[in-house]
């Protein structure tokens, strides 16, 4: 196998110097609960339903800010020639912009959320009234469920062909990693039978201990 030691670095905005009003003013984003999921899972049973896990890569990142943020200028910042002249010219006034979202502001969470349902709202899907992070569709007769978790989607379809219609859809707009059959959410294992049911368990957080 590959021994090499990989180093990762991201930046991250100090959102705690944020004003609310200035630049932020929203923040709440619905978050998938454990009662859902079990519904979710439910109604994945009763309509027989096969259950993909992705996760999406640096969610937060592809979402347009929604107000004015400036940022300093990190180190090791790499500016364009037409970026190098403003830098001279203004010298330590000189900021950044931000144009999307990037972790550690306030309202990314919000952001994501948003940019995220207005994704699976074109490829025709509809949030359920009862739940704001599960939503649905009818692809060529057939039912297609979606739970979102933050970054991670359960993905409930009965044809590999809407599931890989799906896949390349949102391939087009974001990176993901595809995970395979649902093993676990929100703590939870989760495993399905011979017959098509899904059952819950805890057994791997219990033996964390």
């Amino acid at each position: 196998g590959d021994a090499r030691i990989r180093w990762k670095s991201r930046l991250v905005a100090k959102g705690y110097n944020q004003t609310l009003g200035v630049d932020y003013f929203r923040t709440y984003a619905p978050t998938l609960s454990l009662p859902s999921l079990r519904s979710f899972l439910a109604l994945c049973t009763i309509y027989g339903l096969n259950v993909h896990n992705i996760d999406i890569d640096t969610a937060y990142l592809y979402g347009l800010i929604d107000t004015l943020v400036f940022l300093k200028i990190p180190e090791g910042f790499q500016p364009t020639p037409e970026e190098a002249a403003l830098l001279k010219k203004h010298g330590n006034r000189a900021v950044l912009r931000l144009n999307k979202s990037i972790y550690g502001l306030k309202q990314s969470a919000n952001i994501w959320n948003n940019t995220f349902s207005k994704t699976l709202q074109r490829l025709g899907f509809k949030r359920t009234h009862s739940e704001s992070c599960i939503y649905q569709r009818t692809l060529n007769g057939r039912k297609m469920l979606i739970a979102l978790y933050v970054d991670d989607l359960l993905i409930a379809h009965k044809s590999n062909s809407d599931l890989q219609w799906l896949l390349k859809e949102l391939s087009r707009e974001y990176s993901f990693k595809t995970l395979g059959p649902v093993q676990h959410c929100l703590g939870l294992d989760i495993s399905r039978n011979q017959k098509g049911e899904y059952s819950i368990n805890q057994r791997t957080y219990i033996n964390s201990f």
